[in-house]
């Protein structure tokens, strides 16, 4: 019975107790409001979301449950997960890896500034690209152990769903890996200097679209080293070689799609991945340390979670007035140089010889860490359709003159 003392609307009497009508009047009373419930809290490694946020937090987890669920036992539910997850993977196959996972790219297009002044020369329009107009379908890229390959990307992403690291113990490892990386790698880190200074302000713009506003991101040049490459260790540690950017890339374009990748690893947890896999193998600090490093600078990810990071570092750019048609050359140009390189195909119609370079083609698509690289700029312009369609720009930075002086758009428009 409830306590609460109330007048009647009608007649002005005093009400007290559950009491639905007025014994003077007759009239009946008002309903009690249901009783608040305080949701429990949940760990979380980002700061409280803002207002407008707030709403589609809830929707989040829904990817976990079903891990949670058949980690207790749950073997019917396990079952049932595995063939809707079947079922969406071919099903999704016909748009040739659109890049819908993830949760989608992180950042909104509508929230940050153009930053490309109208008097700039150097610049991509629209209309100079096909596929901006009409997108491509990339069925041709698409394999047979596509479904495969999604799979073990669910797995990594339910693992990082349910990670207990903490934003600090993230940075802490990351600072160690940073220790270590000359004695793993090899060669000489350099944490400042022109060209460190250029890619952090290069990357400044990218980083208005992060989720994770609670990671510090920290740019280094690796030099003394053949290794073309650009990594992304935890806590939010952005490494460029110096053969990286003296043999791959051409213009400052280039270099933010380059960056909002690796930024994306960060922002979409995917070192963290790897740090649950390593704590799994019950290594000491020490060997995770060596591992995550040698791991991820060599043989990083696999090729599903290098094309969401395509996906999401292509918006970064894209948010920032970069040129995303850029992007799509530089990968193109490497897949015509890898088909320079490779050996003519065998004339004729042998049906064995067809179905063994089948399997082969698909044995490598499966094990590649690394989607490949024609593969690569056809659904970037996917992405540069996608992202045209939703947010067009009249005019996209390209910047061959900043990179060859090492001033970013923000210091120097050419």
């Amino acid at each position: 019975m409830s306590d609460a003392i109330a007048n009647c609307p009608s007649c002005g009497v005093r009400i007290q107790g559950d009491d639905r009508f007025c014994g003077t009047c007759g009239a009946s009373l008002p309903l009690p409001p249901p009783p608040v419930v305080q949701a429990p809290a949940t760990l979380t490694e980002s700061p409280d979301p803002a207002p407008a946020e707030a709403a589609a937090i809830p929707e989040r987890p829904q990817r976990g449950l079903t891990m949670r669920a058949s980690m207790l036992g749950g073997t019917a539910m396990a079952v049932l997960g595995l063939l809707a997850l079947l079922t969406v993977t071919y099903a999704a196959r016909s748009g040739a890896g659109t890049g819908e996972d993830d949760n989608g790219s992180p950042g909104e297009a509508t929230s940050i500034e153009r930053r490309v002044p109208a008097g700039a020369t150097e610049v991509d329009r629209s209309s100079s690209f096909a596929y901006a107009q009409e997108r491509p379908s990339c069925s041709e890229y698409v394999h047979l152990t596509d479904p495969a390959k999604e799979m073990g990307a669910e797995i990594d992403r339910n693992l990082r769903d349910v990670t207990q690291i903490s934003a600090e113990e993230e940075k802490e490892f990351g600072d160690r890996c940073m220790e270590s990386i000359a004695e793993d790698l090899g060669g000489t880190l350099v944490r400042d200097g022109d060209t460190v200074s250029y890619l952090g302000a290069v990357a400044k713009p990218l980083l208005e679209g992060v989720e994770r506003k609670d990671v510090v991101y920290q740019f280094y040049l690796l030099r003394d080293v053949e290794m073309e490459n650009a990594f992304a260790l935890p806590g939010g540690h952005i490494v460029v070689t110096q053969p990286m950017l003296d043999n791959w890339l051409k213009n400052e374009a280039q270099l933010a799609s380059l960056l909002g990748h690796e930024i994306a690893h960060v922002d979409l947890r995917h070192p963290l991945a790897v740090m649950q896999y390593l704590k799994a193998l019950g290594l000491d600090d020490d060997a995770m340390v060596e591992r995550m490093v040698l791991s991820l600078a060599k043989v990083p990810y696999s090729s599903n979670l290098e094309e969401t990071s395509d996906k999401a570092g292509a918006r970064f750019a894209h948010q920032s007035g970069y040129s995303l048609f850029q992007a799509v050359e530089l990968w193109q140009s490497i897949a015509d140089k890898k088909k320079e390189g490779s050996p003519a195909p065998t004339e004729g119609s042998d049906l064995f010889g067809v179905l063994l370079n089948t399997v082969v083609t698909e044995v490598e698509h499966l094990v590649s860490s690394h989607p490949d690289s024609a593969r690569r700029a056809c659904l970037l312009r996917q992405v540069a359709h996608d992202l045209y369609q939703e947010d067009p720009l009249e005019q996209a930075y390209v910047g061959r003159t900043n990179y060859r002086r090492k001033k970013s758009m923000g210091q120097q428009v050419f």
